[in-house]
């Protein structure tokens, strides 16, 4: 027994703690409010949710269960200063009692659902437009129950009836007359002792879910029998509205004086002759008030042909049934099929769109693309080619609207989120890549060169000062059906005349690295001048340069995890550190590439040199590939450039101890490009 006691302790314990460590969770968290807890039918509330973090992740609200759209059919409420919220009309025919309110959304990439309640009073009926008509001992009552809004009463009541303080029965057992949607139309026939009686009716009905029962007392009918005479009715000013397959029907029913038809008819509907059905029956809809408003479906291989639709009544006490013919022509409606939120690549926008008239493709018009409310383009709808195309759009969301006209069929349009991605290109080797200035000509035939010598890599001169970068756009857009990879390459710490380590500058850097980087077309972003001068080595701040390509490579990365981050560096060993701040193996733990900067000429020195300060590098990167920069020329000036083979021989001896690859600076002093791979 007292093992028994244990367990049971230690799984309350348990359950507890768990409890204790849901209730604390407060990084993902929706708190959910209702603006009136205690509503009845037809009355409109607010639901608002409140995230206790900001994002623009989506609300969702649903009641008991089923989810709440807005009047433009939308359920997705974006937040504002954290706050979603949607209205809310109690419908009609609403079960009473407490009704649930969940708001559900991602809180910190959690998916939260939050409740609460509010209370559904049941509304007061009351019978109206009571009508008794008696022929001999038949009698057939009909009436509207309404609420306390005027609405007719949703769904169905059971209606007793007593005749002189007396239910009616059958069989023993009490007769109900079912009222449908708040219509009553009951007919009993009574013993022939009461022709010559006066009678007095009593309506009456229970509560039900959502409404409270009612009583209604007809009193001192006409003694002795009533011929009924009965008149003739049509339908009159009767509109056919067709979409699809939907087909909407509002007509009039008036008699012989042109007056509105006062009691409750059914009405049948057949479409080319065959009566619509529902389980296997017959389908009625009812005129309330001499107006029939109905809509119904045909089948969908009805949509795209003319139709014979008749209306058809039966006698009731007062009318004569009708039957009425009515023809409708096929609708120019139209719709638009497209996907409400599409991701594509830069290179690659396509936006799959079906235009249909009835089910059938339509074979004319034109669509308007308007990105950003901007109109962008305009084509020919072509029905074998189901899909619009938009160029030159940078990376990031827009809002697209798609607008459809002609001169043959009815307009739509429909509103999209577009999303346009990076697509990055694969590196299946080595590196073999070449520097190219600011304002250096790209053209053609240069790409040709490189793709015919094995460059992958291309280092663009972007500006951030000037925000300069239309000749990084133009080598990608001459690269782009090549599988060389275009680089921004930045300079950092001095663009122009004067150093530049403030924190200002480096927040206006990262600013624009996180800009650049969206540019279709981009593969990564190589860092130049992220030193100091080497002037002064008491002013130099390793941890300064450090953290900052630490959070350059941190924006690049969240951004997109392929893409990469490069960084020049000295190529002075341990005085690289010292002189300049850069500490090499604390940068590549931040680097994809370090590229130290081995210009022989610039130190008089030969290949062995390469060689060392080349293999010094990589055995202090234990994070980063390295890849050795390459001189292209002898003097500063650009008169003397290096040849073919001297080029090929450095770069054979940098790889010999461990460059992955090469870099050559720069485009303009490349006599001959050496082809390695």
């Amino acid at each position: 027994m007292k093992k028994s006691y244990l367990i049971v302790f230690l799984l309350l314990t348990f359950l507890l703690a768990g409890c204790v460590f849901a209730s604390n969770d407060t990084n993902s968290h929706i708190d959910v409010s209702v603006s009136d807890d205690n509503v009845k039918m037809g009355d409109t509330i607010k639901f608002t949710a409140t995230k206790n973090s900001k994002d623009n992740q989506a609300v969702v609200f649903k009641v008991n269960n089923k989810t709440v759209t807005n009047s433009n059919n939308q359920s997705k409420v974006k937040p504002v200063n954290n706050k979603a919220s949607m209205e809310y009309t109690i419908p009609d025919g609403f079960r009473a009692g407490k009704a649930l309110v969940t708001a559900v959304s991602n809180v910190n990439n959690t998916r939260v659902e939050t409740n609460t309640y509010f209370n559904v009073e049941k509304m007061n009926t009351r019978f109206t437009n009571i009508s008794v008509y008696r022929s001999l001992n038949s009698y057939n009552v009909n009436s509207i129950i309404l609420d306390d809004n005027n609405h007719t009463m949703s769904g169905s009541a059971k209606v007793a009836i007593k005749v002189n303080g007396k239910t009616l029965q059958k069989n023993n057992v009490t007769q109900y007359f079912k009222a449908a949607n708040g219509v009553l139309n009951a007919t009993f026939v009574l013993p022939t002792s009461f022709q010559k009686r006066n009678i007095t009716l009593t309506l009456v009905t229970g509560d039900t879910y959502s409404y409270i029962g009612t009583r209604h007392v007809i009193e001192n009918l006409v003694d002795g029998s009533i011929e009924v005479k009965r008149m003739n009715i049509n339908f009159i000013n009767t509109t056919i509205t067709r979409k699809e397959n939907n087909v909407k029907l509002y007509s009039l029913l008036v008699d012989d004086n042109n007056l509105t038809v006062k009691d409750t008819s059914k009405v049948a509907v057949k479409i080319n002759g065959i009566t619509l059905q529902e389980n296997d029956e017959p389908k009625y809809f009812y005129i309330v008030n001499g107006v029939l408003n109905i809509s119904f479906d045909i089948n969908p291989g009805l949509a795209n042909r003319n139709l014979n639709i008749t209306l058809v009544t039966g006698d009731t006490y007062s009318y004569i049934g009708v039957r009425k013919n009515f023809t409708s022509l096929v609708s120019k409606y139209t719709s638009m099929k497209v996907s409400n939120n599409i991701s594509r690549p830069y290179n690659n926008i396509t936006i799959p769109v079906t235009v249909t008239n009835n089910f059938v493709g339509v074979t004319d018009g034109n669509i308007s693309v308007y990105v950003n409310n901007k109109l962008v383009s305009t084509s020919k709808y072509d029905l074998n080619k189901p899909y619009i195309s938009i160029d030159s759009l940078d990376v990031g969301t827009y809002t697209v609207k798609l607008v459809y006209n002609s001169n043959t069929y009815d307009s739509c349009n429909a509103t999209i989120t577009l999303n346009v991605r990076n697509v990055l290109k694969t590196r299946t080797g080595k590196v073999a890549s070449v520097f190219v200035k600011l304002y250096t000509s790209v053209n053609a035939n240069d790409v040709k060169t490189w793709v015919n010598s094995g460059i992958t890599d291309v280092y663009v001169q972007a500006h951030a000062r000037s925000d300069e970068d239309d000749n990084l756009r133009h080598v990608i857009s001459l690269t782009k059906n090549t599988n060389i990879k275009v680089h921004a390459w930045i300079l950092t710490f001095k663009e122009s005349g004067s150093w530049d380590h403030s924190t200002t500058h480096q927040t206006a850097l990262k600013n624009y690295i996180s800009k650049i980087i969206k540019i279709p077309g981009v593969e990564g972003v190589v860092l130049d001048y992220v030193r100091y001068s080497g002037t002064n080595p008491s002013t130099t701040n390793v941890t300064l340069i450090t953290n900052f390509v630490r959070d350059v490579y941190n924006i690049i990365k969240s951004y997109n995890p392929q893409m990469e981050l490069s960084a020049c560096v000295f190529a002075e060993k341990a005085g690289t550190k010292t002189y300049y701040g850069q500490d090499y193996d604390a940068l590549s733990k931040h680097l994809d590439f370090l590229l130290p900067m081995a210009y022989k000429y610039s130190y008089n020195a030969g290949t062995s040199w390469l060689k060392s300060v080349t293999e010094y590098v990589v055995n202090h990167s234990s994070h980063a590939k390295v890849v050795s920069i390459i001189q292209t020329y002898k003097d500063e000036e650009g008169t003397q450039l290096i040849s073919k083979s001297e080029l090929t021989s450095d770069i054979n001896a940098i790889m010999s101890v461990g460059s992955y690859g090469y870099s050559l600076f720069y485009k303009t002093l490349i006599k001959e490009y050496p082809k390695i791979f």
